[in-house]
């Protein structure tokens, strides 16, 4: 429970630097960085499976490739979105630690 909390609050930090970017370069690197975070972590989670029961849907490799995306037709709109995403996350969080 320790490393997926780990992982989250990583993720948090990761998006929050996103979406306070004062540049789009600034931006696509965070989100790349979350990009690999999360593939790192679910590869992580997959060797230690014993049961094949950490199957993902891959919703959140989705949401932050396409959340970098967005911020190549409209970087502050993707600003703007990456800000609501790390509340969802923070939320998420939260729901872990109870």
């Amino acid at each position: 429970m320790q490393m997926f909390h780990a992982f989250v609050r990583r993720l948090v930090e990761t998006v929050h630097y996103a979406a306070e970017a004062g540049s789009k370069e600034l931006y696509d690197s965070a989100f790349d960085k979350a990009v690999i975070l999360t593939k790192k972590f679910e590869s992580y989670v997959a060797e230690f499976d014993e049961y094949g029961s950490a199957e993902t849907d891959g919703q959140l490799l989705r949401t932050l490739v396409g959340l970098k995306s967005l911020s190549n037709q409209d970087f502050e709109a993707a600003k703007l979105q990456a800000t609501f995403f790390v509340g969802d996350l923070e939320k998420r969080e939260s729901q872990i630690l109870q």
